[in-house]
């Protein structure tokens, strides 16, 4: 059985899945590609490292990482009139850093 490359949240009725699909390890090895791609565009391009990746860990505080996100994308909550604006918002914020939703880098 193959195991999944990143943290597995994956729970039905609270019991974790065993096997992954074959759907889900395609999909996942394929933003991998596209990660290592763009980290080595970025790099050749002379990129700087986006200041807010690795500065949060598991044992952060939630409320206080999504405050420090938030502030790192420029993204305001009040600005924001419904969750679809607010979707939209963020993903024009998260944009401008170079950043995909999508592929977020495990």
């Amino acid at each position: 059985m193959e195991e999944v490359p990143i943290p597995d949240f994956r729970t039905m009725g609270n019991e974790r899945l065993a096997r992954p699909s074959t759907d889900l390890l395609d999909t996942i090895y394929l933003c991998q590609q596209r990660q290592e791609w763009y980290r080595d565009f970025a790099r050749t391009e002379g990129e700087k490292p986006l200041p807010f990746v690795g500065s949060v860990s598991l044992a952060s505080d939630v409320v206080e990482t999504a405050a420090h996100m938030r502030g790192a994308l420029g993204f305001d909550l009040e600005e924001a009139p419904s969750r679809r604006q607010a979707g939209r918002r963020l993903s024009a914020a998260s944009s401008d850093w170079r950043t995909s939703l999508a592929c977020w880098p495990w």
